[in-house]
């Protein structure tokens, strides 16, 4: 099987086999990485408040953590969709100020404004970043989703270092990540969950960007299934997108672990005014999925051809 890597190289267009992107956005950045906190962001979807009128509630200031927050067990124990209905979608003034409270106590303030990262923390911001949403709080949903990020990548037990030639083992999957895919250097190292279960890590060059994902399967989640789901979401994000080609394809080992799902597609940066390929490729490891996003300009495709070609060897698969 090993052979059959180069083969199916050449079949694909432009020699954007393998090739699978961040978000289907280099050169046009992905904006969950590279929006800054406080700043609009189209990207991120949030219902208006519900009344454009609001008082508008200053930030508090960090309280010291020894000191009491009375409010803080109320605010755990809030349910927020029940807290929602009662106040009429939140028209209820009562209910809007009562909702806010889950943000306006120093002890979610100094969370997120502190990057204070004990996974104790988590139920709280959680119920922040859903009050924020209902609350039309775009910046202060963002800034929480941070804090979580943040707190989580501080606790996950996901990885383990020091592998030979700077890579990094993915604990869960036995994926071992190279410290550098063909000519595009690893720049971030993220997890999304505590147990560690799922993961990236992303790698770039100043025109192409890749992110290799892995993922947990739910119960219902057929690797077809997932496959599918992952096409609708990057066919969503661009009105351009054209489907160049979709196939079966090998990372060059063997086994179930080497034989994935390919799907290539093209379309028009608008902002550049030129054409890029973004590919989704999808194979599994130890029960897990994993998932690689590249995205290239389209007279970038050769460079990216021997990205792939040597980036798929330097992975240890498990």
């Amino acid at each position: 099987m090993k052979r059959l890597l180069p083969a199916l190289f050449l079949l694909l267009p432009a020699c954007a086999d393998l090739t699978v992107a961040l978000s289907g956005n280099a050169g046009n950045e992905d904006p969950e990485q590279t929006a800054e906190a406080g700043e609009e962001d189209s990207s991120f979807s949030v219902a208006s408040g519900p009344n454009p009128e609001h008082k508008v509630y200053p930030r508090p200031k960090a309280r010291p953590i020894d000191e009491p927050a009375p409010k803080l067990a109320k605010i755990i124990s809030v349910d927020i969709p029940a807290l929602v209905k009662k106040g009429d979608q939140l028209k209820d003034q009562g209910a809007y100020e009562e909702a806010l409270d889950a943000y306006s106590n120093a002890d979610g303030a100094m969370i997120i404004e502190q990057g204070e990262a004990s996974p104790k923390r988590l139920p709280v911001l959680d119920r922040i970043i859903h009050t924020a949403f209902m609350l039309g709080q775009k910046n202060l949903a963002k800034n929480s989703a941070q804090a979580k990020e943040r707190i989580i990548n501080a606790n996950a037990d996901a990885w383990e270092k020091g592998k030979k030639n700077g890579g990094i083992l993915h604990k869960q999957s036995g994926l071992i990540f190279p410290k550098k895919f063909g000519d595009l250097e690893r720049f971030s190292l993220n997890a999304y969950r505590i147990d560690g279960k799922e993961v990236s890590q992303g790698y770039r060059t100043s025109n192409r960007r890749l992110t290799i994902y892995v993922a947990e399967p739910t119960e219902t989640d057929s690797f077809e299934a997932y496959f599918g789901q992952s096409i609708q979401t990057i066919e969503a994000q661009f009105p351009s997108l054209t489907k160049v080609r979709e196939d079966w394809i090998s990372n060059g080992t063997y086994g179930d672990t080497g034989r994935g799902r390919v799907a290539v597609f093209k379309y028009l940066n608008a902002v550049e005014g030129r054409n890029y390929w973004t590919s989704l490729a999808l194979f599994q490891a130890k029960g897990q999925f994993v998932k690689l996003r590249f995205t290239y300009p389209e007279n970038e495709a050769l460079a990216a051809s021997r990205d792939v070609q040597t980036g798929l060897r330097a992975i240890g698969w498990p």
